[in-house]
C-alpha cells in the first residue's frame, strides 16, 4: 500500500522521482501536466490517481497557487526572477531532493497512511 503520493508537472517530475527513491518505497510518482484537465476528469478517475486517505504532496517550481484542490501540501517556489541554470535555481530555492523527502516525511506524520482527508477539503 502507498503512503504517500507526490504529484509534479515538468521539469519538477524528475526531482519528485528521486525523493521517492529516497524515501525508499511506499511512495507515488504521479505526473500532471495539467491540473484543470485532471479536475474535469470523473471522481472515479481521480481517486484511482489520488487514493482517500492518502498524502498528496505537490511540487511545484513555479507557483504553489490553486494546488490545494490537488494536494495537502505543496513544496512549492513562490518567488520570481532567479536566473541560472535549472539546477543551480532548484538548489537555491530548495527543490531537491533531499528536502523533498523531508517535506514528504513531515506531511506523513501529519496525515499518516488512512488519516489524510480528502483533497481539496483543507
Amino acid at each position: 500500500m502507498k503512503q504517500i503520493v507526490v504529484v509534479a508537472t515538468g521539469s519538477e517530475v524528475s526531482v519528485a522521482i528521486a525523493a521517492a527513491k529516497l524515501f525508499g518505497g511506499g511512495a507515488r510518482v504521479v505526473s500532471m501536466p495539467c491540473m484543470s484537465e485532471f479536475l474535469r476528469q470523473d471522481e472515479s478517475y481521480r481517486s484511482s490517481v489520488l487514493p482517500s486517505g492518502i498524502a498528496v504532496l505537490a511540487v511545484e517550481a513555479a507557483s504553489t497557487s490553486g494546488w490545494s484542490s490537488i494536494a495537502h501540501y505543496v513544496h512549492g517556489i513562490d518567488r520570481f526572477g532567479a536566473s541560472a541554470p535549472a539546477p543551480e535555481v532548484f538548489k537555491d530555492c530548495g527543490m531537491t531532493a533531499d528536502n523533498v523527502l523531508i517535506t514528504m516525511k513531515k506531511l506523513l506524520v501529519r496525515f499518516p497512511p488512512g488519516h489524510a482527508p480528502a483533497t481539496g477539503s483543507l
